[in-house]
């Protein structure tokens, strides 16, 4: 998602232009520049509308979680904040980890691809590299997409840092120090890969949590094995009535099958969704006082592909633009 492509005077009806705060240069355009200075020459990335805000929240608090629905620059400002610090000089951060939940659209079967296992996870950071190209330019994205695919790493020229992409389940056991990691496509992950993510937290290091919790390619689990779970406890007391098996033994079978029936019924939340809510709930109760974690949402109104993809997309998919109601199940404040 290339910044060149932004309109430099926005038209009336470009409702993404419309914002407000220290994302608005005050000059009607609403956005921003960051200037990046590196022994060969100075880079400009440029932040649009509320972008500004979500860079102010990363480089505020250690994790940051961020939601919304896709080309608002979810993925953008985490990686081009990270690249900002990996060139500057007072910043402790000398590397950006990007790790992407290897889930494709709609929960298809992964193909077999050839290679190494960093050949086979490269085609998954297209992401990274559409950012990494609109601000480094071509040749740099090339260099990089090019040692990345060979050897999962790149070095980020100019600097002492390097740019790795990698899968979850490579990390497990490691902490990771003075590093930017990025897990994108989070409305996919697991329980399990999220905790394995906050897990690799080290010193002076940041997480930046992105996703958009409409967008899960997660398999759902049968229903029909929670189905099976039902009726058998529904028959198991007469049964163990008739076979005058003790009570205690009723209700340890009870137990495995409501496990059972928790383990493949459906859920109606995602594991991101109950992580913000989480999150949400530490603002009202007082427990990350120290703004450790920060929670911003992006909405339709700042999506900045083209000026009329917000409304063609509330006229072909309506759910993925319906507003987010996790606000309505925690009440409290929102840090600055």
């Amino acid at each position: 998602m290339g910044r060149q492509q932004a309109e430099e005077h926005p038209t009336a009806r470009d409702t993404r232009m419309q914002f407000h705060g220290a994302a608005n240069d005050g000059q009607g355009k609403g956005t921003s520049h960051i200037q990046i200075s590196s022994p060969s020459k100075g880079l400009s990335i440029d932040l649009i509308g509320r972008q500004s805000e979500h860079r102010h929240q990363i480089l505020q608090s250690r994790v940051n979680l961020v939601h919304g629905p896709a080309g608002t620059g979810k993925t953008f400002v985490p990686v081009a904040t990270g690249i900002e610090l990996i060139h500057s000089k007072d910043s402790p951060i000398q590397n950006i980890l990007y790790v992407r939940t290897p889930v494709l659209a709609g929960g298809q079967d992964n193909p077999s691809v050839p290679g190494n296992e960093a050949r086979k996870y490269a085609r998954f950071i297209r992401p990274l590299t559409s950012v990494i190209e609109s601000i480094l330019g071509e040749v740099e994205r090339k260099r990089i997409e090019q040692q990345i695919s060979e050897q999962g790493y790149a070095t980020v020229a100019n600097t002492k840092g390097k740019i790795t992409a990698i899968s979850p389940g490579d990390l497990r056991g490691d902490t990771l120090d003075n590093t930017m990691i990025i897990l994108d496509e989070a409305g996919s992950a697991t329980r399990p890969i999220l905790d394995l993510m906050v897990g690799r937290l080290g010193v002076n290091s940041k997480l930046v949590i992105s996703g958009d919790p409409s967008q899960n390619d997660m398999r759902q689990p049968s229903r029909q094995m929670a189905d099976v779970a039902g009726l058998i406890e529904a028959f198991a007391k007469p049964v163990y009535n008739t076979l005058q098996i003790p009570a205690d033994k009723l209700q340890e079978f009870y137990a495995s099958v409501q496990d059972v029936k928790h383990r493949y019924e459906p859920k109606t939340t995602t594991p991101f969704e109950d992580m913000i809510v989480a999150a949400r709930q530490s603002f009202a109760t007082g427990t990350n006082r120290k703004g450790l974690v920060s929670v911003f949402e992006y909405s339709a109104q700042d999506i900045i592909r083209d000026a009329d993809n917000a409304d063609i997309m509330a006229i072909l998919s309506p759910t993925s633009l319906k507003p987010n109601d996790l606000r309505a199940l925690v009440k409290g404040t929102h840090p600055a």
